[in-house]
């Protein structure tokens, strides 16, 4: 997991950014085939890095094509830049008394969400069921226990949610492309993730666990097929 972080005191914006945008050059310049839009360098705004996360603070700042009323609409500008840059990132961005957690649409990048659980009934099965004291959002649960949080589940892909006082709501879900599938990076499985990180329902180690079983079985079939093409030697008669 790489996380880098960018913060824009004029507007009490800071986002933290898992991974790298596709078409990073095409957002930086205002030349990506699927849009006409001047994008970042395009409406005036400089640059002072070649971080994706500069980039993506900024083009946070880029005003939704519906417009805005009384002040910056987030969630519309958070809906614009994932229309923009599908792939491939998860975003936590707080923002004053918020904070959101974006997911892009393809599910590339993981994000789970949990909550923090009471101290005096962190050890009882139903505590899960109670008021938890406080919300947490990360790439990886794994973070989560250490603390006393729990694991409640995974933000969907092209999901936004928001977290406040009150506690955390879908905000909005953003549609892949053409209806195209999921593409969940595999990296994540073999080599990003810790192991007791839960994906999908599982923890990871569980999925290395199964993909070993299953690479010995197919070499294991491979190893017995050429065995029994193998002629005998006198030694072996």
């Amino acid at each position: 997991m790489f996380v880098t972080f960018f913060h824009l005191r004029r507007l009490g914006l800071c986002a933290s950014f898992n991974f790298g945008v596709a078409k990073f050059t095409a957002l930086r310049s205002g030349t990506a085939k699927f849009t006409t839009t001047p994008l970042v360098l395009g409406r005036g705004v400089g640059l002072s890095t070649h971080s994706d996360s500069e980039l993506i603070t900024q083009a946070l700042c880029l005003n939704p094509p519906d417009g805005e009323v009384d002040g910056p609409d987030w969630p519309a500008r958070i809906k614009h830049l994932m229309h923009l840059a599908p792939l491939s990132y998860s975003l936590v961005i707080m923002q004053k008394d918020r904070i959101y957690g974006v997911r892009d649409p393809y599910g590339n990048r993981p994000l789970c969400i949990g909550k923090i659980v009471p101290i005096k009934i962190a050890g009882a099965g139903d505590s899960l069921q109670e008021s938890p004291e406080g919300w947490v959002i990360s790439s990886e649960s794994c973070g989560f226990l250490s603390i006393g949080a729990r694991y409640l589940r995974e933000v969907r892909p092209g999901e936004i949610v928001e977290m406040t006082r009150e506690g955390i709501k879908t905000i909005s879900i953003v549609e892949r492309p053409n209806a195209k599938p999921q593409a969940f990076c595999i990296f994540e499985y073999v080599y990003f993730a810790r192991s007791d990180s839960i994906f999908e329902g599982r923890d990871i180690h569980s999925y290395k666990y199964l993909s070993s079983a299953l690479l010995v079985l197919k070499h294991a079939r491979k190893l017995a097929t050429k065995l029994s093409h193998k002629p005998m030697t006198e030694t072996e008669h």
